[in-house]
């Protein structure tokens, strides 16, 4: 009777060390077959992809969108959209050498709408591309503290020019920074601010740079 335990007992070894042996073998073979494309390693079956690249095989490649705005920018292509906030950059994937074709578009708390339309190519040179996102040399954002002690509730900007506008706003009396919104550049624009008790107060002309992204910040009064 003891032999007959020792030798089940041998053989319930046997199979424990062959069925170890086996599962060891199907676990290192679960990345046999595999390919991962474009720096991408095998992980447990799926593929781990190296930076700018996406995909089961890591055969997507990124189009960075470079946000140098002050504002959020939305991005759209077919359905899909990317936000990216002010100074971030976020990546589309597509197949190399075709084309994304989209837009985008930010804006203030008032002011323009500023849009690009977008047309670029997935790289097929396995070097990922940047975008980056500009408000052109022909607007300005105005970004506003109000000191004084009542809220503003009009702002006419670029006053006595083709390009002026009167918005109502609502810019309290806190000294915060608002960010009012893009508007078109001009040479020494002229800036109204109407307060809450009915005063106003006029700027003196604000050399404004006529540049990528150029801004001002205008503290009230």
């Amino acid at each position: 009777m003891r032999q007959i335990r020792l030798l089940s007992a041998a053989g319930f070894l046997t199979i424990a060390t062959f069925a170890a042996i086996l599962f060891a073998a199907c676990a290192k073979n679960k990345c046999a077959g595999v390919t991962c494309n474009n720096g991408g390693t095998c992980v447990s079956g799926s593929c781990s992809c190296a930076t700018g690249f996406s995909g089961s095989r890591c055969d997507l490649i990124a189009l960075y969108y470079q946000n140098n705005t002050y504002t959020n920018v939305s991005i759209t292509f077919n359905g899909t959209t990317l936000n990216v906030p002010p100074g971030a950059t976020e990546a589309l994937y597509g197949t190399p050498g075709t084309t994304a074709t989209g837009s985008a578009s930010t804006h203030g708390l008032y002011g323009n709408v500023y849009s690009w339309a977008l047309s670029d190519i997935f790289p097929a040179n396995g070097t990922p591309f940047t975008h980056q996102l500009n408000v052109g040399a022909d607007y300005f954002f105005l970004q506003v503290s109000n000191i004084d002690v009542y809220p503003v509730n009009y702002l006419t900007v670029n006053y006595g020019t083709p390009e002026q506008t009167v918005e109502q706003v609502s810019l309290q009396a806190d000294r915060q920074a608002y960010g009012v919104g893009y508007y078109k550049w001009v040479f020494n624009s002229v800036i109204i601010a109407k307060f809450s008790d009915g005063h106003s107060i006029t700027t003196d002309s604000l050399s404004i740079p006529g540049t990528l992204n150029s801004n001002i910040l205008l503290s009230l009064p």
